[in-house]
């Protein structure tokens, strides 16, 4: 999620609101949930799957396409068979291994539902280290696969080092939220912080970086207004 909203965030924050002070935190989805949860940050970004309804309130922003990313390279034995396709369905996947996290991490538990919901398991590589940068240099070179949204690698396909096709029958998706810790008051800050970053994940929708479609049920704030100050801490995955 930060790969694709920390940019946009921060200039709509410099160019719209100097005197919203915002900070912006990453990590696992698992630790994200855990800040929120001890009041370390005022917004989560995340995943259903992480959602917990005894202390979060969610907004959803959007339902995001899951792809399968390959690296284009020529020698790549991966590439030859997937380069002149542009989607791939759920069950063929059983026929690569997988660099895919574990259940501890989101997109895990998502790859297991999935797993679960069609009756089709997965090869998963063993030697994947969980890091989503380690795992695309593994991508770009050849050596693996990876299940991820265009969100992690837009930038990627960009520079035209991968190529990614996107999960069908059925269509693999997640919904993104962000999420607020309903156990401490909501300060205009961080409805307009809310604001932004609905804004943001629109745009970066319409541009194609974020595919998927968009939910959009945040506090409503006109995310251009000025004159406050405050801050406001976001945790993004």
């Amino acid at each position: 999620i930060g790969n694709v909203l920390s940019m946009s965030l921060i200039a709509m924050v410099n160019e719209f609101h100097p005197q919203l002070k915002l900070e912006i935190s990453t990590g696992p989805s698992y630790a994200v949930k855990e800040w929120l949860k001890t009041n370390q940050v005022d917004i989560a970004l995340t995943y259903e799957q992480e959602v917990e309804s005894r202390f979060m309130s969610a907004y959803p922003l959007i339902e995001e396409f899951m792809y399968l990313v390959v690296g284009v390279n020529e020698a790549s034995a991966y590439y030859q068979l997937l380069q002149n396709r542009d989607t791939i369905c759920f069950w063929e996947l059983s026929q690569f291994e997988l660099l895919t996290p574990g259940p501890k991490d989101a997109l895990g538990r998502l790859i297991e539902k999935y797993e679960h919901d069609t009756g089709v398991a997965l090869k998963h590589d063993k030697a994947y280290s969980g890091q989503l940068m380690t795992g695309l240099r593994q991508v770009i070179q050849g050596e693996g696969l990876m299940i991820l949204p265009s969100s992690a690698m837009y930038h990627l396909e960009e520079s035209k080092v991968i190529k990614s096709l996107k999960i069908t029958q059925p269509d693999m998706k997640r919904q993104v939220l962000a999420a607020t810790n309903s156990n401490f008051a909501m300060t205009d800050a961080i409805v307009k912080m809310l604001s932004i970053i609905q804004e943001a994940s629109s745009t970066e929708q319409a541009c194609g970086h974020w595919r998927g479609n968009l939910l959009n049920k945040v506090p409503k704030s006109d995310a251009r207004s000025m004159g406050f100050a405050s801050s406001s801490t976001v945790s993004v995955l």
